[in-house]
């Protein structure tokens, strides 16, 4: 019999490629290969031909997709000429059906699909038409695309006489003795091609089977026999179907590492198979002689040569014989399509145990190409050393956190059982190094030490993949192959809890043995655990292997291919499939390598539902949860009962002996006994002092000193020494500086809560001032103060430091309801830096030793990490704590290196960072002070303390015991233990409902109308009008387009067009800006072309100020209060707009917001469309673009861009944020959507993002697309205030992603990138509303001049 080869082909016909894919890539098959893509944007379908050298019989036709370049559909045409030389144009094709392709959402576009298609036609031409593609994110610019395409099957020469060839022994397996029928004919070929494009290969195998038992039904003209046959296949097809969506979606389900979803649906796929599997019954039974098989190996697939069929006659029983369950075969993987020739294939021989075996799991362990009985460990251990030297391995990539390490204790209990091994944690320097002092704590106290590591992927690695890719974090743990110091180490997971005793893997590795288990849901290893006896020589192999080693999807690393796997499993391109091949199937190699060192090589598999158990999956049915030793998943209960699951430590507890005490320390520091003397002499009458706490920086503590003093002549100012060497005392006491000079022991106050509270307090008693203004050698001051402060304490509106989190505001909350019940946090950020003011009663009342003893600190900081010691957030914690309200002051500054100096784009460099005031009287981040020119007489005054007294540098580190400098601990020590009431563990919500209806009692005029000189006035005048003004419009809103083809439904663009306070935005009586009109032209101009409405708003809802802004107003004016809350209020109407026309009456399938500075660019298809398509493909509600062009900003929402379905979560969601926003600093209790008690005081997208942050529910609901495809600023065009993230960004508007360009900060360029280019956005000439110098141009009335 003839056996398939790979055919050669040449391509013939390709209707277009992208130049980066050519065609040409689908003649050589590499891990290198990049496969075809068609042209950008081309019209479908595309048409590929082939053509053989020679007739062919053709058997298979292949298929590898591109992962997110997807067709939706794939025809198949083939064609054999009759005589002469023919060519593709002139043959006639005959269509043998069609293939869909999955859109691979499920998958996160982590995986190609493969479909392979069995046919049986001989042909010499191929036809391919690719239809329209799948939509999805990552194909921006309407791809399809190949990574490889075979056809396998025999040549048949020029000589077509004697016909095709025999039928392949791997399509059609007939018995022995059986004369095959004849060629299939076309009908029965394109029913082939059917089939393998709708039924998953074990399905189809069944097909095949039975549909060769009918044909020789028919051929010996049994046609009951035939008939019977004829009634099964088409149940089986039937089912099939439901297999084939049940295989998908468990596919689906382990990509996304959904493992309770995926053990339930292979429960219902079992089900299904069983009975598909159950041979059909006969009326009577044909004895029919065959071979004894063994056990399944669980892989289905093909039988080799010569093996029993399944189907008809076949699939009987012979008299005597019994057969409990279908035999199934191992087959050649999906990985052969870059193979010759297929290579045969014996049956599996059953696996035994003996009576008394502990392996609890089935069909669990291989040996690199096929399944084998499990190790028994114990067993193992019994002939290895008694004792030895161990270690357990953990390993991190990237900067680690407390949370990293969830399971440590346990791991700690498990190293104490073992030996007393030692637990070591691999690192790379450049990871280790950015550590906080939070983390190396937790460490040091368990024993754990940091190995640093030279690398993170092998060096010279010859395959790497760029993206998605779990290569570093899987690699870097192959350096505990060369820790030989031990006698035998094993590598753990950091979600891998110790459930007992791991001393027999431990000694068995010791033995010379690699242990590792297989994966959760069969994968061949689990790259989470293995053991073994390090030695130099594997580290050295494994990295030799890695230089030379390539990876195909296709045929896995090295061209090994996927054995005892039926193809590709999940981790196959990372460490697992590496470590499988490397240490299993070159495990000969290996051998003899480690040989001539005298060190044995011995690579088992043992029991996974033990040693690392993973779900239920192979496990015994009544598997003894008890029996686990160590448990990697599931983290959580899933939907089966007979789930095991993590103790928390609960098992290892009773087994461990007593637990490793703390590394004790024994620095000594220098005791804190003095408190500084009381101000007597200060100016009683003066409102504010000054507290400066100092070190060893000298020109920027006398710049600060100085520039204070001449704005502050009368303030007092109190200058502490913080355990530097400098004495300020002599320049205190020159009459030009005139401050207060007193030294303290070096405690590092800056990042010790009690110390620095002690002090500050000690300081405001002394300065006896209304309010205290901190002090530091960076902080500019630039004039005195205008604005008097409105709260307890303020600082700087740092919004690009972490907020507290929500269990925190709630804890602080709770305590400071102690003194006000209604209290809510107001500031739950960074921001009480130098440059600070403080209400002195505020400051004596929080900082007493009294009530800071009663907030948790050791809680909070592994809450909140290192960032609670630092004096910027504590002080926000000990205010809070105490119910005084702390947000952000008009005067406090940070000043920013890289601000932009053009108008335009500092304006939105300050809308994005609002921190930055350039008006503001103290400038805090003004590092260039530490380097003033001060004279020599100012630097020859400042003199150096004779003694040289101890420092300290520690964080978190100096406590006192009764809140007092007298009572300090030694040093360093832990946060005083916190019990009872004030402790931290309160997760619930404050119960506020007698809050929550209090109103205020405080009302103010609202309108800005009311003063005839603001500047919106302005009123409408100059924006491109409809002459329509339909009923459904809200407000004073105008309608600029309805290109809808009938009234009610259809798509809706909004877009504020307010002016604010300055020319940027036009003024009364004169022309909008044209940056303004070719954006609102543009828009327009995109409207028409897809049937959208389109409204603006120009008047902003009245009133504009609410009562909580006016009330923090103080003694401002009407007008100065409405300016001062301008821009936030204006952002606050996007919200207030979508809610109001998401409830329209013209019931808006979808809305759109953009704000005014934003321009759909696109032209070339509907943007809008495109994503409704989205949000219907993933199910979300609402969409919301990132930042992603800038480094920084992948994760930041940015609100320029908003695109809402009309359905009751969109509605409900900007309902709450209007709501929120409405409630000020009290916050809205309850949202609509399941937050409680959130505030939204400043601006709409820190709401946006800390909403998101609270909320599941919302993440679920909220699709956050690519800012650089839907919401791109306009600076990549020219410069950026931040490093952008992609160097194609450069590429402008000949990028083919971008669809949205958001001129932020970048306003003027607007007209330029729209109107003053070859391509006109605007759809109308220079002299149109939008181009023209005065937009003066009357807008046309018909609407088709724009299209």
């Amino acid at each position: 019999m003839s056996s398939s080869a790979r055919l050669k082909y040449r391509v013939v016909k390709c209707s277009s490629e992208d130049p980066e894919y050519p065609v040409s890539e689908l003649l050589t098959h590499s891990s290198q290969t990049k496969g075809w893509q068609t042209a950008r944007f081309c019209d479908f379908p595309q048409e590929i031909g082939l053509q053989f050298e020679t007739p062919v019989h053709l058997r298979q036709v292949q298929f590898l997709s591109h992962q997110s370049k997807i067709a939706t559909k794939i025809d198949l045409y083939t064609a054999l000429p009759t005589g002469g030389d023919a060519s593709y144009d002139s043959v006639s094709f005959k269509r043998l059906g069609y293939l869909s392709l999955d859109s691979n959402e499920r998958s996160q576009f982590q995986a190609r699909e493969l479909k392979s298609v069995y046919v049986d036609v001989s042909a010499q031409f191929i036809k391919i038409l690719f239809h329209k593609c799948h939509v999805n994110r990552y194909n921006i610019v309407n791809q399809v695309g190949l990574i490889a395409l075979n056809c396998l099957g025999e040549v048949l020469g020029p000589d077509l006489a004697n016909g095709p060839p025999a039928p392949n022994p791997a399509l059609a397996r007939p018995m022995d003795g059986y004369q095959p029928p004849t060629a299939p004919s076309a009908q029965d070929a394109a029913q082939a091609a059917s089939d393998e494009m709708r039924y998953d290969p074990q399905t189809l195998e069944r097909i095949r089977s039975l549909s060769s038992a009918k044909a020789r039904a028919v051929e010996a003209e049994d046609y009951e026999e035939a008939k019977r046959l004829k009634e099964v296949l088409a149940r089986l097809r039937q089912t099939g179907l439901l297999l084939r969506e049940l295989e998908d979606r468990k596919k689906a389900a382990v990509q996304n590492e959904d493992y309770d979803a995926a053990k339930a649906l292979k429960s219902e796929i079992d089900r299904l198979r069983t009975a598909i599997d159950r041979p059909p019954e006969r009326p009577m039974e044909r004895p029919v002689e065959r071979p004894h098989s063994g056990r399944s190996n669980g892989n289905g697939g093909r039988a080799g040569a010569g093996s029993p069929d399944w189907g008809g006659a076949v699939g009987a029983v012979g008299a005597g014989a019994k057969r409990s369950s279908l035999i199934r075969y191992e087959i050649s993987p999906a990985a052969s399509l870059l193979t010759a020739q297929s290579e045969p294939v014996q049956p599996v021989q059953p696996v035994q145990h003996s009576a008394h075996s502990e392996i609890e799991c089935s069909d669990c362990c291989n040996d690199g190409q096929k399944n084998v009985p499990c190790a028994d460990v114990e067993e193992c251990a019994k002939t290895a050393p008694n004792t030895g030297k161990y270690a357990l391995i953990l390993s991190y990539v990237g900067k680690m956190g407390l949370e990293a390490l969830p399971f440590l204790e346990s791991a700690k209990a498990a190293a104490e059982l073992a030996n007393k091994a030692d637990i070591l944690i691999l690192m790379m320097k450049s990871d280790a190094v950015t550590m906080n002092i939070s983390v190396r704590q937790k460490l040091q106290e368990q024993g754990v030490q940091v190995h640093v590591v030279d690398w993170a992927l092998p060096p010279s690695m010859k395959y790497i993949k760029q993206q998605n890719w779990c290569g570093q974090k899987d690699f870097i743990r192959l350096h505990a192959l060369g820790l030989d110091s031990y006698d035998a180490v094993a590598y753990f997971d950091n979600d891998i809890e110790f459930q007992g005793d791991i001393t027999p893997v431990l000694r068995c590795a010791s033995a010379g043995n690699f242990l590792t288990t297989n994966g959760g849901l069969g994968e061949a290893l689990n790259v989470g655990f293995f053991a073994l006896k390090p030695h130099r020589l594997l580290l050295q192999a494994a990295e030799e292997f890695a230089k030379e080693a390539d990876y195909s999807e296709l045929n896995g690393w090295a061209e090994e291919g996927w054995k005892p796997c039926n193809g590709y499993y999940v981790g196959g391109e990372c460490g697992q499939g590496f470590f499988h091949t490397l240490f299993y199937k070159r495990q000969t190699i290996l051998k003899e390598k480690l040989l001539g060192a005298g060190q044995k090589w011995n690579p088992l598999q043992i029991d996974k539902c033990i040693w690392n158990y993973q779900t239920t999956f192979q496990c015994d049915r009544d598997f003894d949860c008890s029996r686990v030793r160590v448990h990697h998943k599931p983290m959580k209960p899933g939907s089966d009962p007979r789930e095991c699951l993590k103790t928390k430590g609960k098992v290892l507890a009773s087994k461990t002996s007593s637990p490793i005490s703390a590394t004790s320390h024994s620095l000594v520091r220098l005791l804190s006994t003095n408190e500084p003397a009381r101000h007597k002499d200060g100016d009683k009458t003066a409102r504010f002092g000054f507290y400066f706490p100092v070190h060893d920086q000298v020109e920027g503590v006398i710049e600060v000193l100085k520039s204070a003093r001449h704005f502050y002549p009368e303030a007092p100012i109190y200058v502490l020494q913080d355990g530097g060497s400098v004495d300020f005392g002599p320049l205190c006491k020159l009459p030009r500086f005139n401050c207060t000079f007193e030294r303290a022991p070096g405690e590092n106050s800056r990042w010790n809560p009690h110390s620095w509270f002690a002090r500050m307090r000690n300081a405001t008693e002394f300065l006896q001032t209304e309010y205290v203004i901190y002090l530091e050698p960076d902080v500019k001051i630039t004039r005195r103060h205008i604005r008097d402060p409105l709260n307890d304490a303020g600082g700087v509106y740092d919004n690009f430091n972490p907020s507290m989190s929500t269990e925190t505001k709630a804890y602080l909350e709770r305590l400071g309801g102690d003194r006000e019940p209604c209290f809510n946090i107001t500031w739950t950020h960074f921001g009480l830096c130098g440059g600070s003011y403080f209400r002195s009663e505020a400051i004596l009342d929080a900082f007493k030793p009294e009530h800071v003893l009663r907030i948790d600190w050791k809680k909070l900081r592994e809450k909140e990490g290192d960032k609670t010691m630092s004096s910027d957030f504590a002080m926000l914690v000990a205010l809070s704590a105490r119910a005084w309200t702390v947000y952000p002051w008009e005067e406090s500054a940070q000043y920013f290196n890289d601000a932009p100096k053009d108008p335009s784009h500092l304006l939105q460099f300050q809308k994005r960072w609002p921190a930055f005031n350039a008006s503001a009287a103290f400038q805090h981040n003004h590092k260039e002070l530490y380097h003033a020119n001060i004279s020599n007489d100012e630097r020859t005054v400042v003199a150096a303390f004779s003694d040289s007294a101890a420092d300290t540098t520690c964080h978190g580190c100096v406590w006192y015991k009764d809140g007092r400098p007298q009572s300090r601990m030694r040093i360093p020590s832990d946060p005083p233990n916190i019990e009872g009431e004030f402790s931290f563990t309160f997760s619930g919500v404050l119960n506020r409902t007698a809050c929550a209806t209090a109103k205020s009692s405080l009302h103010f005029p609202g309108s800005l109308l009311a003063h005839p000189d603001y500047i919106l006035n302005a009123g409408s005048d100059g924006l491109p009008l409809a002459k329509d003004h339909p009923s459904w419009l809200l407000k004073s809103d105008a309608l600029v387009v309805d290109a809808r083809r009938k009234d009610g439904g259809g798509m809706l663009i909004l877009q504020p067009v307010f002016m604010e306070a300055g020319p940027l935005w036009g003024q009364a009586s004169t022309p909008r800006p044209r940056w303004l009109r070719s954006i609102l032209a543009t828009n327009r101009l995109h409207a028409r072309r897809y049937g959208h409405a389109m409204v603006i708003r120009w008047l902003p809802s009245k009133p504009q100020l609410l009562d909580w802004q006016r009330q923090q107003c103080g003694d401002l004016s009407e007008k100065e209060c409405t300016k001062q809350n301008e821009r936030e209020n204006f952002n606050w109407e996007k919200h207030r707009m979508l809610q109001e026309y998401l409830e329209s009456s013209q019931n808006f399938s979808h809305v759109m917001m953009l704000d005014a500075d934003a321009a759909l660019v696109r032209h070339e298809h509907n943007i809008l469309g495109s994503v409704a398509k989205q949000l219907a493909i993933q199910n979300r509600d609402i969409f919301f673009t990132n930042e992603d062009w800038l480094e920084s900003g992948s994760k930041r929402i940015n609100g320029g861009v908003i695109f809402a379905r009309n359905r009751p979560f969109a509605k409900d969601l900007f309902k709450d944020t209007v709501d929120a926003h409405s409630m000020g600093p009290q916050g809205l209790a309850s949202w609509r959507i399941g937050i409680k008690n959130h505030q939204c005081t400043s601006n709409e997208q820190i709401c946006l993002n800390d909403a998101m942050d609270a909320s599941s529910e919302m993440r679920a609901h909220v699709l956050l697309a690519s800012g650089i495809r839907y919401n791109r600023g306009g600076c990549t065009l020219r410069h950026c205030g931040e490093p952008i993230s992609d160097e194609n960004l450069k590429l402008g508007l000949d990028d083919p992603r971008l669809e949205i360009l958001h001129f932020m900060g970048d306003h003027t360029l607007a007209d330029q990138v729209l109107c003053d280019r070859p391509v006109d956005f605007t759809g109308e000439d220079a002299n149109g509303y939008g181009c023209s110098v005065d937009g003066s141009s009357v807008l046309p009335s018909d609407k088709n001049s724009y299209l």
